[in-house]
């Protein structure tokens, strides 16, 4: 099952790992007003998209949650979701990218670029994602996370803010 880590056991070596999320605010991380910055629909989407929610540009150096998941991008209804691949009934968790990234359709397959326009994942990819959870359900519609835009209904959470991605590194399954 897709989760989120706060504290687990790692089987065989005997420790416990704690990871904790933590977001540093500071005056310039997100908008001051309150209010959501253009938002990604003011861009071509891919065809295959509802949205691409996506966290404010910060200037220097952006706040990232640290924490860690692990699972496949996967399509579902329009909405790009990081889901467990063995558990088909898994809905996962609602993707909010970096400022810099961007999906693509290439030849009908969605490819996300960071902003060095490095390929750094597409749909059925299984990934290590750092950030953080938000575990609520209903569209995040203020400025907490630095959003550019509102969640859209029909994309609900839970909602993984991701901080960084490492593509196509899975653990084989043990014998």
């Amino acid at each position: 099952m897709f989760q989120s880590i706060s504290i687990r056991y790692l089987a065989g070596i005997g420790t416990r790992l704690l990871i904790v999320g933590f977001v540093v605010v500071s005056t310039g991380c997100v908008p001051a007003t309150g209010e959501l910055l253009a938002s990604s629909t003011d861009v071509s989407l891919p065809s295959q998209l509802r949205a691409f929610p996506q966290q404010a540009p910060v200037e220097g150096e952006r706040a990232r949650m640290t924490a860690l998941a692990w699972g496949q991008i996967t399509l579902i209804d329009e909405c790009l979701r990081l889901t467990d691949p063995y558990n088909v009934e898994d809905t996962g968790h609602l993707i909010i990218w970096p400022a810099d990234h961007e999906a693509r359709d290439e030849s009908g397959v969605l490819v996300i670029y960071d902003g060095a326009g490095q390929r750094v994942g597409q749909v059925g990819d299984k990934v290590f994602m750092g950030g953080g959870e938000d575990d609520r359900i209903e569209p995040i519609t203020e400025t907490v996370f630095g959003l550019q835009e509102a969640t859209p209904a029909e994309c609900p959470g839970p909602y993984w803010v991701m901080g960084n991605i490492e593509p196509n590194k899975w653990p084989t399954p043990a014998p």
